[in-house]
């Protein structure tokens, strides 16, 4: 009677578990990771149309003579959506924020030489880090986040 030995090559069940297992962890990990590059590249999207939005206001005092005589529209809120109480959506594909600028006039304009353009994230969205931001006529630029509120002039 012959006997003959066959090594059977491959990975057993316990060793694949383990692969998958760490295979399911790092993609946990790069999910977490890849949703806060999300929040933060929209965070930074709002600043900077807020502060384009506040560089078209300077640009227009000069063709207006005055603030309070630059109608909305010259300072990039065409082509966003607007909302009933008067704030406008950002971005207009998939809104994230709401803008608003105060004080506004009842007729569209700027009511005052004291301004304040405002980002509020809307209620229900989560891809924001439910930080307001805010760009005031002086170019302080601050980020409110609950209580504690950080500017940057």
């Amino acid at each position: 009677m012959v006997t003959s030995k066959i090594k059977l090559k491959g990975f057993s069940l316990i060793e694949l578990l383990i692969v998958i297992a760490i295979i399911a962890v790092l993609v946990g990990f790069g999910y977490a990771n890849y949703q806060n590059y999300i929040k933060n590249t929209n965070q930074e999207r709002v600043k900077v149309k807020l502060q384009n939005m506040a560089i078209n206001i300077e640009t227009q005092t000069l063709n207006y003579k005055k603030v309070t005589n630059i109608p909305i529209n010259q300072i990039g809120f065409n082509g966003l959506n607007t909302t009933n109480d008067g704030s406008f959506l950002f971005p207009p594909s998939d809104a994230l924020y709401q803008i608003r600028i105060e004080p506004l006039s009842s007729d569209g304009k700027i009511g005052g030489d004291n301004w304040q353009l405002t980002a509020t994230p809307i209620d229900g969205v989560s891809k924001t880090n439910n930080e307001v931001v805010s760009i005031d006529y002086q170019g302080i630029l601050c980020i409110t986040v609950d209580t504690k509120k950080e500017c940057n002039p």
